[in-house]
């Protein structure tokens, strides 16, 4: 929160609000009074926080600077307007500050708490030492410093629409600047889009400048876009409003104005906007920007924050692309300091750098952006925005580059000219990668589409063409004349094809390429395109042949002495062999290529594909520990050198959140795989299909978590998602839709899952190549529920079905068959067939302890299984057995308490068959407890009072 300031509780209709806590505010003030009058005062508290101060008040609450004894710092506590009254309101601001409090951005204020005290709620927040961007402004700062501040506030309000939150009343006031960096503040007003009120009952004569009390008007009307003033609010309202704001920076006067609000809806939608009382000489494309995020109609405007602060920041030439030649190679930030100073006039460097211009121009740009729009996919137009800001910064920085290593020999005389040749020659490489990505671009599909985002992150960072020592040593390791052009060019085809996903389409040119470098006489360039050609033959599934291309670069750059060339071909290899479950091979070429990395100073990029190799080799083996710390390095190094937007950072969230899911970890899996949410949404776009399949992702831990209707919604939301990006027929819908049926059938009603099981099946059995195991799984689901469902007949056949799927497709020990066990267990206990079920639960059992290890969830449910099947089969010991064995194993791994009382319920039928009434009571007492600590488990209570009753 932000400074003092006198901000009066005045309503839209004049009349004052009572402020929140009106008890709390006489116990501070009559504290304040005792301490000044006798010298001590007892402290007034909010929860453990300690009140020093009133710094401010809103239509919201009364905001104090207070301490926050278990930190020892102070903290900005907002104690709320009248939510104690009303219980839906009060809810509603748990939740939204529980979002925020989640959102940790440089850019938006923090919150770190949320609590009750006498009846009151409060936000604990961080306590911002800064001035309000209205202030700010009036000092009347130069444009570029006024766009700084703005896009860092962008850049906050993005996250916090990333978060699901909309704002609401964005505004100067609501921003603060402290030290030159702006943080969005006041999210008292903010709304979850579904929760906004209307203004169908607000007058719309009267001040358009005014705050209103909560329930009526949402926000200033004075910085609100037309249709907010209407009550339809989202995130596309606080862009209006964001623009708004920064017009008025700019040029001294709201862009739209009018004395009541049908006048300024007049204003807004006629499009004139007002006169600028300050004159300013602002870009162009700055003004294009900002009068579109003003569009009347939200469809007009960007489409997202995250949107616009691309188009300004390629505008203005920033990128982590220009900060790399500041800081790299021989050209150091002095030299640059001389180069920026010597001009653009004519020059000796001129010459070269002529034909720069069509790199990436606007021609080019527009035909890939139709190219784009022409697939009709929903996630096209984020993906090109997003691809050609990345493009654009590279294409940028690779121009700076060139002249600068030109310059470092003909101006600054700090290089030779065989260095020059080397480092140009480097450059000619990288833009031919380049050029083949978008001319692969300028081909878009479905695919290329898909793949844009990523595939313009990876190109490679020029850092390379600054390297001079390793440049200089070139010729030693390529012996004879360089190998021509067009191989290079070839070899740049097979990337952008590696790239964009078109794996069948790049492999034949990209072999025939290889063998040919290799017979010509080329070993840098054929260990270079034989590991291109491994990585396209691992994702076509062939995994023989990657496997020997990636041994025969290999040997090439082994032959040609580039240790930094063999170690990228070493990684391919131990990713190839995890993927073909060659654990031990696997780990040798793991240990020779972490010596190797030692060697070369461990280039942060290969330790951090190593490390994930290295995870992949360990979840193989089923070390799933081991496996999860890897994937945690991986993502560690990533962040130190991965730009903000590359989706390689929520990549490696999504598969640690998927380790942590499989250890039985589910809140911290669920926490993973929100971050990776928020990360795709924002670097993807809302629309692309990693987004449905992060959303499916979170819906399957939610599930596991017993949260059923979070996770049904998550799981719709995929499916919507995946439908619109990929085709109601893609096989990954029909994933979701099996993983809606077990979310509808284990929270709500079996029987109203069976529609969503059929869906699945239909769609996978109506693929081009039909799936042997997406189908069996489907079927096993469907048998499941006709189980429970009273159908166990039918089950029974269909089970046995999919586990001769299952053990034929993927292996009689692999961790899947235990599901299918277990289900058959239970189905052949429904028909009485005791010894069967038995002997299905057994192997359930020993699958789930040779994947997962003796200590994790599914093995304690298939002891459970065991246990009452020997209860029914007469043999009491044996019961007990299987039973406490559960139950150990939930103890030890902390699962839910309904877990555990299910075991409980299991061991207290056992105990009162036998007449053991003491321990028979104390288990009822432990399962009672166990049931009652989350909702919706009347049947399993019901069943304990059942119970019960038999005792004496």
């Amino acid at each position: 929160m932000g400074p003092r300031d006198t901000l009066e509780d005045i309503a839209s209709d004049g009349a004052p609000l009572a402020f929140a806590g009106a008890a709390l505010e006489r116990a501070r003030v009559f504290s304040s009074l005792h301490a000044r009058m006798f010298g001590t005062a007892a402290a007034v508290t909010v929860g453990r926080f300690r009140l020093l101060e009133r710094i401010g008040a809103g239509a919201m609450g009364v905001v104090y600077a207070a301490h926050d004894p278990e930190l020892d710092r102070k903290v900005a506590l907002k104690v709320l307007h009248g939510a104690a009254s009303d219980p839906d309101r009060a809810a509603r601001i748990e939740r939204e500050a529980r979002a925020l409090a989640r959102l940790r951005h440089p850019n938006v204020v923090t919150v770190h708490e949320v609590g009750t005290h006498a009846g009151a709620r409060f936000i604990a927040m961080d306590l911002v030492d800064g001035v309000r961007l209205s202030e700010w402004m009036a000092t009347v700062p130069p444009w570029r410093r006024v766009v700084d501040v703005f896009v860092e506030a962008a850049r906050g309000l993005a996250a916090a629409h990333d978060a699901g939150l909309v704002h609401r009343d964005f505004k100067p006031d609501n921003v603060l600047v402290e030290r030159g960096h702006a943080k969005v503040v006041d999210f008292g007003f903010a709304r979850s889009p579904a929760t906004m009120p209307t203004l169908s009952d607000h007058p719309t004569e009267g001040a358009v400048d005014t705050i209103t009390r909560p329930g009526a008007i949402a926000g200033t009307p004075a910085y609100m876009a037309p249709e907010a003033l209407r009550g339809e609010i989202d995130a596309r309202s606080d862009q209006f409003a964001f623009c708004a704001s920064l017009y008025e920076a700019l040029f001294g006067v709201r862009p739209f104005t009018g004395p009541t609000i049908p006048a300024l809806l007049e204003a807004i939608e006629g499009g004139r906007p007002t006169t600028a009382t300050i004159h300013r000489r602002v870009p162009r494309w700055l003004r294009r920007a900002m009068m579109r995020g003003l569009a009347a109609q939200p469809g007009a405007r960007w489409p997202s924050m995250h949107a616009w602060v691309r188009e300004v920041e390629r505008r203005r030439g920033r990128s982590r692309y220009t900060a790399i030649i500041a800081a790299v190679g021989g050209a150091s930030i002095g030299a640059l300091l001389v180069f920026a100073s010597s001009g653009r006039g004519s020059g000796p460097c001129d010459a070269i750098t002529g034909a720069e211009g069509a790199l990436w121009d606007e021609a080019r740009r527009e035909a890939i952006g139709t190219a784009f729009a022409a697939t009709g996919l929903a996630h096209a137009e984020d993906g090109w925005l997003r691809a050609e800001a990345t493009m654009g910064a590279w294409a940028d920085a690779w121009t700076t580059m060139r002249r600068d290593a030109c310059e470092a020999t003909h101006v600054r005389h700090e290089q030779s000219e065989r260095l020059l040749d080397e480092r140009m020659q480097c450059l000619d490489r990288h833009r031919e990668a380049f050029d083949a990505l978008a001319e692969a671009f300028a081909l878009a599909d479905e695919s290329i589409v898909t793949h844009a985002v990523a595939a313009s992150h990876a190109l490679a960072p020029l850092q390379d063409c600054a390297d001079t020592g390793r440049l200089a040593r070139s010729d030693d390791r390529a012996p004879g004349d360089p190998p021509p052009d067009r191989m290079h060019a070839r070899l740049a085809v097979a990337r952008a094809g590696l790239a964009t996903g078109g794996y069948a389409a790049a492999l034949p040119d990209a072999a025939e390429l290889a063998g040919a470098a290799a017979d010509a006489g080329y070993p840098v360039l054929a260990a270079e395109a034989f590991t291109v050609v491994a990585e396209l033959q691992q994702r076509a599934a062939d995994l023989d042949a990657a496997e020997d291309s990636a041994l025969q670069a290999i040997g090439l750059a082994e032959r040609a002495g580039d240790d930094a060339l063999r170690v990228a071909a070493q990684i391919v290899l131990v990713s190839i062999l995890a993927e073909r479950r060659a654990v031990e091979r696997g780990q040798d070429w793991a240990g020779l290529t972490d010596a190797s990395l030692g060697r070369l100073d461990d280039p942060p990029r290969l330790r951090a594909q190593l490390a994930m190799g290295v995870g992949n080799l360990r979840h193989a083996a089923g070390r799933y520990e081991d496996a999860l710390a890897s994937r945690r390095e991986s993502l560690a190094l990533r962040e130190g050198f991965a730009a903000e937007g590359d989706p390689q950072l929520a990549d490696s969230h999504f598969g640690i959140g998927v380790a942590l899911h499989e250890l039985g970890r589910h809140d911290e899996a669920r926490g993973e795989l929100e971050q990776a949410l928020a990360l795709r949404r924002r670097v993807l776009g809302e629309h692309h299909p990693m987004v449905a399949r992060t959303h499916n992702a979170v819906g399957n831990v939610l599930m596991s978590q017993g949260r059923f209707d979070d996770a049904i919604a998550h799981l719709r939301q995929a499916i919507d998602l995946g439908t619109l990006a990929l085709g109601a027929e893609h096989p990954f819908v029909g994933q979701v839709y099996a993983n809606l049926g077990n979310a509808v059938a284990q929270g709500r009603d079996p029987q109203a899952s069976e529609p969503h099981f059929l869906q699945a099946i239909a769609v996978f059995e109506a693929a081009a190549e039909p799936d042997a195991v997406s189908i069996a799984t489907a079927l096993l689901n469907l048998g499941r529920v006709l189980a429970f469902t009273g159908r166990a007949e039918e089950a029974v056949p269909i089970l046995r079905r999919v586990a001769d799927t299952y053990e034929t497709e993927l292996g009689p020990t692999h961790a899947d068959n235990l599901y299918v066990y277990a289900n058959l267990a239970a189905a052949l206990r429904m028909l009485g067939r005791s010894d069967a079920a038995l002997e299905a639960a057994v192997r359930s059992r020993e699958i789930g302890e040779m994947a997962f290890g003796g200590e994790h969830a599914v093995v304690a449910d298939a002891w459970r299984i065991i246990g009452e099947i020997e209860a029914e089969r007469g043999d009491p010991a044996a019961a007990r057995v299987a039973l406490e064995a559960a139950l150990r194993i939930h103890e030890r791994i902390e699962s839910r308490p309904p877990e555990r009382a299910v075991v409980h319920l299991a061991l207290a039928q056992v105990h009162v068959d036998a007449g053991a009434v003491a321990d028979a009571r104390e288990h009822i007492a432990r399962a009672r407890a166990g049931f009652g600590a989350e909702p919706n488990h009347d049947e399993w209570l019901a069943e304990l009072d059942t119970l019960e009753a038999r005792l004496p």
